[in-house]
């Protein structure tokens, strides 16, 4: 199945550097067998390119992190990476499928909108600190924010290669843009947000809690894309729960299964410090009809004495 990789573009199948004397990325089976040995390479691959400023391999996610001259950031993770390789059939289909995956990814300058996910007592605070700056109750929010569920709400942030904004009212309104279109949106660009990055899954206590791994800035705001827990649901085979517990800490387990929802309540239940910009990491979600409510535990009746 390997032997296509033996000269694999211009590498040797005994060669140990990550590249010959010519430049060329060196690519042998045993590097397919471990994401510690591939992912290092393909740092040093993608740090040959051009349009990218960085590259290094992160053990702890088995991703390569990129850096582009446009300011674009992004992850590639070797569980994706290494069954697609293994599946080719020539060194040509390799060299293409490394060159689109590391391909040049522009950004607007200008920057996207997209939908965060918050804890009601961020907008609270919020008011509190107008009220403080003597405005009173009859005066509107400046920052835009939406319910999205109980103690949950959106707010809009334009995201640029140099800072995270929040968008105020008036912001969208100088732009022509109304709740339902700014909210719409913000969606379709955080679908494709997510669809330029490789969006990863760790498994932790032997696969029963799962965790969401994006780019450490974005991982809640998959809360607002059904498609992502409606395939999740096909995957497990039962409904997702999941923890929003902090801006980029999102776990989730199979509903369905007792053992994981142990886990997912002890992880729920556990006392001590706050993530950074937390959410809710006491609080259990259900994915039901295509949303999410509360999760409600299951009460234990008493055995039936005969």
């Amino acid at each position: 199945m390997f032997g296509f990789l033996k000269k694999l573009l211009g590498g040797g199948a005994k060669s140990t550097a990550p590249v010959n004397d010519d430049g060329v990325l060196s690519i042998t089976p045993d590097d397919l067998e471990s994401p510690a040995r591939l992912g290092p390479k393909l740092a040093v691959y993608a740090r040959m390119q051009a349009h990218i400023t960085d590259a290094g391999y992160d053990p702890e996610t088995e991703a390569v992190k990129v850096s582009y001259v446009s300011g674009f950031e992004g992850s590639v993770f070797m569980k994706n990476m290494i069954p697609a390789m293994r599946a080719m059939n020539s060194g040509e289909e390799v060299a293409v499928y490394l060159e689109n995956t590391f391909a040049n990814i522009e950004v607007d300058p200008e920057g996207v909108l997209l939908p965060v996910l918050k804890p009601i007592s961020y907008i609270e605070t919020a008011r509190e600190q107008m009220h403080a700056s003597g405005l009173g109750d009859d005066q509107p929010l400046a920052t835009w924010y939406q319910q999205v569920a109980p103690e949950l709400v959106q707010i809009l942030v334009r995201d640029t290669p140099a800072q995270m904004q929040i968008v105020t009212r008036k912001a969208l309104a100088d732009e022509g843009l109304d709740d339902a279109a700014a909210s719409a949106q913000a969606l379709a660009s955080l679908a494709d947000y997510v669809n330029d990055r490789e969006l990863g899954v760790l498994a932790h206590a032997d696969g029963k809690l799962l965790q969401w791994r994006l780019d450490d800035n974005y991982e809640a705001s998959l809360f607002f894309l059904p498609g992502v827990w409606d395939y999740q649901q096909q995957e497990l085979g039962g409904a997702p729960a999941a923890i929003f517990a902090a801006r980029n800490l999102v776990f989730f387990a199979n509903s369905a299964d007792p053992e994981a929802m142990a886990i997912l309540d002890i992880l729920a239940t556990t006392e001590g410090d706050a993530p950074a910009y937390a959410i809710a990491p006491g609080q259990i979600w259900l994915w039901q009809d295509r949303g999410w409510v509360p999760y409600e535990k299951p009460v234990e009746l008493p055995p039936v004495l005969h």
